[in-house]
């Protein structure tokens, strides 16, 4: 039996590429639960730990033994936090805010991905380094930083307590 409909190898590759770019703006879901801590409110994504050093909070993941896998947020600029600017610009852009990708080393585990980007919350500005190791599998050139973007987008300054005005 012959089928009317006939894709060829340009449908076929026109439909693959719909397909990923569905799939690559598709947003992921994060939950997690809103903390407060030195002035703000944020997002801190289910499974991950809270660490503080002076104006340094930290997001580490414990379930990655082997890995690197942490969100920072630094109020006082990227000084402190750990340098990575020999690694390769893989991406960057300005959606939804000026941002940079970078690839390096790494282990067993795949290279290093860092994300870099910063917003500003009640006059401060505030940045945010992502470091995720893994072994990309497909055609991704970088993860999409899912966790990390949920915490900017939740970034605002935290309720001030009537009382204690």
């Amino acid at each position: 039996m012959r089928s009317a409909f006939k894709i060829g190898a340009a449908g076929a590759i026109g439909f693959a590429f719909l397909a990923s770019w569905f799939l690559w703006n598709e947003k992921t879901s994060v939950s997690g639960h809103t903390e407060t801590a030195l002035g703000l409110s944020f997002l801190v994504p289910e499974g991950r730990t809270l660490a503080f050093g002076g104006a340094e909070i930290v997001m580490l993941n414990p379930r990655t033994y082997r890995t690197t896998d942490y969100i920072a947020l630094y109020l006082n600029g990227l000084p402190g936090a750990p340098d990575y600017s020999a690694h390769e610009v893989i991406a960057s852009g300005d959606d939804p805010a000026t941002f940079k990708v970078r690839r390096g080393g790494g282990g067993s585990g795949g290279p290093d991905f860092v994300l870099t980007t910063s917003k500003v919350v009640d006059g401060k500005t505030i940045d945010l380094l992502a470091v995720l190791q893994v072994e990309l599998l497909g055609w991704r050139d970088h993860p999409d930083f899912a966790e990390a973007w949920a915490v900017w987008e939740s970034l605002e300054p935290a309720a001030k307590d009537p009382e204690l005005r």
